[in-house]
């Protein structure tokens, strides 16, 4: 059974993508399959991984209106064990539909039963703000992992997504748990970087994690070439962050693997990659 993870933060700006798909990289990397599924309307993670997204019958969309099955929808990438879930903008307009749906909090859970059972993890890239399917990732997640930068908005932000959290646990998910909150676009050097991460060590002292995530040019470019950094740049600064930063939360959150799982079979749609399946 996969582990899910939600990448959340009701900020936008945070680096929430970026960490997405790289992280999503660096586990497939260690030989686990990995699916992402991009949650966010604004299909950024589709962007940066396919360049072009699918049209929307082939997306995340049509599979919460049971227009198309989960597995149907999945496409390779070109990190070996890593597929991807689309997204597409029409998903906004769904979350309309779903205030008046007293299911509308756990589809995206319900969706997730769906998908085939080859995969070690399931990462969700939820959109940057707290709508309908924010609350869909938090219900669906085992795990949430927080990136944040370090300025002062962010440690507001950083309350009310905590008060959240607590929302989601009391009424929807109990066994969810944080597997830390992770410095984004960090520079050690600045005086606002270290008074902030002094004060996210003092109030999250168990859940702030020791790697933190540069930022670099090449990080930057990466999506443009619809890779992640250990393909770009699999040697450089932000590459190795991020195989850190796995390696911290699999520790942390005490993560083994299970039974080595069957490689996910399905036929990739995937311009961009339409080779690797």
């Amino acid at each position: 059974m996969a582990s899910i993870l939600a990448v959340v933060n009701q900020k936008g700006g945070v680096g929430k993508t970026t960490i997405a798909i790289n992280l999503s990289a660096c586990l497939a990397e260690k030989g686990l399959e990995v699916l992402l599924i991009d949650c966010d309307p604004q299909a950024s993670a589709t962007m940066g991984l396919l360049l072009q997204p699918p049209p929307s019958s082939r997306s995340l969309y049509a599979g919460l209106l049971n227009e198309a099955r989960a597995e149907d929808l999945i496409v390779s990438t070109a990190t070996t064990n890593f597929y991807l879930l689309p997204s597409h903008q029409d998903l906004a307009g769904l979350e309309v539909e779903l205030l008046e749906s007293p299911d509308g909090r756990i589809v995206l859970r319900h969706f997730i039963q769906t998908l085939p059972s080859n995969f070690d993890w399931i990462v969700l890239d939820s959109p940057p703000s707290l709508t309908l399917m924010t609350i869909n990732c938090f219900v669906a997640a085992d795990y949430l992992l927080i990136p944040v930068i370090c300025d002062f908005f962010s440690l507001q932000g950083l309350g009310r997504l905590m008060e959240t959290l607590r929302l989601i646990q009391s009424s929807w998910n109990p066994a969810l748990s944080v597997a830390g909150i992770v410095r984004t676009f960090y520079d050690g050097r600045t005086n606002l970087a270290q008074a902030v991460s002094s004060e996210l060590d003092r109030h999250f002292p168990q859940l702030l994690l020791q790697t933190t995530i540069p930022r670099t040019v090449r990080l930057a470019e990466a999506p443009s070439h619809g890779l992640p950094i250990i393909l770009y740049e699999a040697h450089g600064v932000a590459a190795n962050a991020f195989r850190r930063l796995t390696e911290e939360i699999l520790d942390k959150i005490h993560w083994r693997p299970g039974p080595p799982p069957v490689p996910f079979g399905g036929r990739s749609h995937s311009p961009a990659h339409n080779d690797r399946l």
